[in-house]
């Protein structure tokens, strides 16, 4: 009996784990898990298993079991999808998680500290973890987040390792590959980054939470917390009470967004979004450039012109006339720009030891005249802003983050760029402000020029119509004209007149009038040359008029 029994265990462990058997949480060294298994955690919250994000790739995948989205929380083989359905999951001999399909073998796990009785198991928390015969755990999906953060996650680093905690974003919709965004913590602050630029900053950690989060303020959800010591720092929150279902995610347009499962919609519900608006996103629009929200647009400040770069992305903008930092007629001026946020200045790069290079002003309590001039005498400052309650700020370097408000906006303010002072032409306005008019005004005139055209062609079609009776009554007033002037031939206008044509002039048009368009009843006879036609003038002449044969050769 003990043998029979025995046996049995020793076939079930050998078993092909297909997904046919019981739902399971645990992998065992040398079981292996076709395309079509899984692995379903203790409590049904997440399942493991290789799945497409919308196109014929497959990959090995933890999503969430208990909505009916089922979201995708982490992905194993990022940069390596597999096609058709020959893969295995499994734990090799020497204790490594491995996808195999035909000669590729994809590594999941990192090297183990232990080789033998290896095990693999879905937590309900979403982890999936190696570990080893007295489960000591070797190694764990946490440690390599995708694009979600869940509960009991670590966002952060360590300093001992060099282990980095961080999110990345999707490539696009259908490819989860690292994206353009992260979100990584530095010091005590969360970063946005697309590459080594950042977009964003929570602020730093103030004991209950990050300063430039106020949706952290919805602690009856969330706890949240920031440990520090000698060897690492990480940020991590847990859920007061277990039922709600939530997910921290970064997308491909780089905003982070909380959700929160509503079970009787079966939907997911925003709590809160970062950055909330374009304008929000840091260095948004680029150097020296206005941030415009309502159409999430940027326009270059007056006396500088957009880089070779798009402005609106990062591309910013350059001086059109550089400073003279001089006296006298070249002195430089500052031009007040009304209802803006207070900008950022950036005088140097992202480094390990400053990893927030964009700095604020420098605020004294002075008058508005001493910090002007020192602005003026600075060739490194950029702008200066002066308020009613006798506080200065002083920007050097380039200005970033300036976003334009709405004139009844209550937080604008009023600051004032340095600019050459030949960008003013003695109160003018810059030429170069006209130079994005330009192909507005030549459309204007190309769009009227092509109308004013079509309208002195009709003129001229309309004219061509009454020429035909004007030849005729001209030719009647020239007749009359030249038949009167006979009456002074003793006069000084007898001696100004004008030599009369031997042959009047007339258009086929005005013939063709003449003659009742060459009709057969005005026809008088047929020579060699053509045919002849009787005609009546307006003024009641009878004309006759021959009308070349083709063949005459004459006409």
């Amino acid at each position: 009996m003990e043998n029979q029994e025995e046996s049995l265990v020793k076939a079930w462990l050998s078993m092909v784990y297909n997904g046919t058997v019981a739902a399971t949480d645990t992998l065992f060294q040398g079981q292996i898990m076709t395309a079509s298994g899984l692995l379903t955690s203790s409590g049904n919250a997440f399942e493991l298993g290789f799945f497409s994000t919308g196109s014929t790739n497959l990959y090995l995948v933890i999503r969430m079991r208990n909505v009916a989205t089922k979201d995708i929380v982490w992905i194993a083989n990022r940069d390596l999808p597999f096609t058709g359905s020959s893969m295995i999951l499994t734990i090799n001999d020497d204790g490594y998680l491995v996808i195999v399909s035909g000669r590729t073998s994809y590594r999941v796990s990192d090297d183990p500290s232990s080789s033998q009785n290896v095990s693999a198991t879905l937590l309900d928390s979403g982890n999936l973890v190696l570990r080893d015969g007295s489960m000591d755990i070797l190694w764990q999906s946490f440690d390599y987040p995708s694009n979600t953060f869940l509960p009991g996650m670590k966002l952060g680093y360590n300093n001992k390792t060099g282990k980095v905690w961080s999110l990345t974003s999707w490539l696009d919709e259908e490819d989860p590959n690292n994206g353009d965004f992260e979100v990584r913590m530095v010091s005590n602050e969360v970063f946005l980054m697309r590459g080594t630029e950042i977009l964003w900053s929570s602020g730093p950690w103030n004991g209950h939470g990050f300063d430039l989060m106020p949706e952290m303020r919805l602690n009856y959800i969330f706890n949240y917390s920031l440990y520090s010591d000698e060897n690492e720092t990480y940020f991590s929150y847990s859920l007061y009470h277990p039922e709600p279902i939530t997910r921290f995610s970064l997308d491909v347009d780089g905003r982070m967004r909380e959700f929160a499962w509503l079970e009787n919609n079966q939907q997911w519900n925003l709590l809160w979004s970062q950055p909330k608006q374009f304008c929000s996103i840091l260095n948004s629009c680029g150097s020296f450039s206005r941030c415009f929200e309502d159409t999430q647009s940027c326009k270059c400040l007056r006396g500088f012109y957009p880089s070779e770069n798009q402005q609106g992305h990062n591309g910013g903008c350059i001086r059109s006339i550089p400073l003279t930092c001089g006296n006298g007629d070249n002195k430089d001026r500052f031009l007040g720009i009304d209802d803006v946020t207070y900008p950022l200045s950036a005088m140097q790069q992202i480094n390990a030891s400053n990893p927030f290079p964009y700095l604020g002003p420098q605020i004294s309590i002075s008058d508005e005249n001493s910090y002007k001039e020192a602005c003026l005498n600075n060739c490194n400052c950029s702008a200066y802003a002066y308020n009613t309650t006798g506080h200065c700020a002083i920007w050097y370097g380039d200005l970033l983050n300036l976003q334009q408000l709405s004139s009844n906006y209550p937080t604008g303010h009023r600051i004032f760029v340095k600019l050459a002072a030949s960008e003013f032409n003695n109160g003018k306005a810059n030429w170069l402000e006209w130079i994005p008019a330009i192909p507005v005004v030549l459309l204007v005139l190309l769009t009227a020029s092509f109308f004013i055209f079509r309208w002195r062609k009709s003129l001229k079609n309309k004219g061509e119509m009454e020429d035909t009776r004007q030849d005729i009554l001209l030719f009647d007033l020239e007749m009359s004209i030249t038949s009167g002037s006979n009456d002074f031939s003793g006069s000084e206008n007898s001696r100004k007149r004008r030599k009369e044509p031997a042959f009047p002039l007339f258009s086929f048009a005005s013939i063709s009038i003449a003659t009742e368009n060459f009709s057969l009843e005005n026809k008088l006879g047929e020579g060699g040359f053509g045919p002849v036609y009787k005609g009546k003038l307006l003024n009641g002449q009878e004309i006759a008029v021959k009308r070349l044969s083709k063949r005459s050769g004459q006409g």
